[in-house]
């Protein structure tokens, strides 16, 4: 039997799919209590109201891959995957991915919605970037951000970083990551002046220290 979570995902999901002229779904993803407010809840999690809004995650893999890799998973469940998760998985790797590779390239996606990836990416809000997340960086100093616990499972973390009053253009700006990639993962999007955004940049497998121009 399919994991809670995934039952009630999918079938707001197919709402959408069904009926593409009616957005209930929206209110499991916007809003204070929705997917994108909450994104360092992991997206399995059954709490009566997260697992509506993880419908998110099958319109990623339907417009990465098409409808087929939904009917897939659900192909693999019968099949006697353990749970959603593992019936995900086995299907990412038949679509030549991972659920790590997978996961960062969707909370990117879901990070200002660059280069409106999703169909109806006008309609949803943008992922929380929560304030504390929000780090001064100078020519003189910079802000530290330390927390001694792993993200949740199928969790994001955003952070903003925000230019000093004493920055001098042209500079670069120096992330260093301290962290167990095995577990966790990077990713650097740059915003232009102009408003437009650059791609997403993955800092998984590098040395800890990335410069961005």
């Amino acid at each position: 039997m399919a994991d809670h979570w995934y039952m009630e995902a999918t079938s707001t999901w197919m709402e959408k799919q069904v009926y593409p002229s009616i957005n209930d779904n929206l209110q499991y993803l916007n809003g204070t209590s929705g997917f994108f407010y909450n994104p360092e809840t992991s997206l399995d999690l059954k709490n009566g109201t997260h697992e509506y809004g993880a419908w998110i995650w099958n319109e990623y893999l339907k417009t990465k891959w098409g409808q087929g890799a939904i009917k897939s998973v659900w192909v693999n469940l019968g099949s006697g995957a353990a749970s959603a998760d593992d019936a995900i998985g086995i299907e990412l790797i038949n679509k030549g991915s991972t659920w790590i590779d997978a996961f960062t390239e969707f909370a990117a996606w879901n990070c200002n919605h660059q280069e409106n990836f999703y169909k109806d990416d006008i309609l949803y809000h943008d992922a929380k970037i929560d304030d504390s997340n929000s780090l001064d960086f100078s020519a003189d100093g910079s802000d530290v951000y330390e927390d001694g616990n792993y993200l949740n499972h199928l969790a994001t973390c955003y952070f903003r970083f925000v230019p000093g009053a004493t920055l001098e253009a042209p500079t670069q700006l120096v992330i260093q990551i301290s962290a167990d990639f095995t577990k966790n993962n990077a990713v650097a999007i740059v915003k232009n002046m102009d408003g437009t955004f650059k791609a997403p940049r993955c800092l998984r497998w590098v040395n800890p220290v990335e410069m961005l121009s």
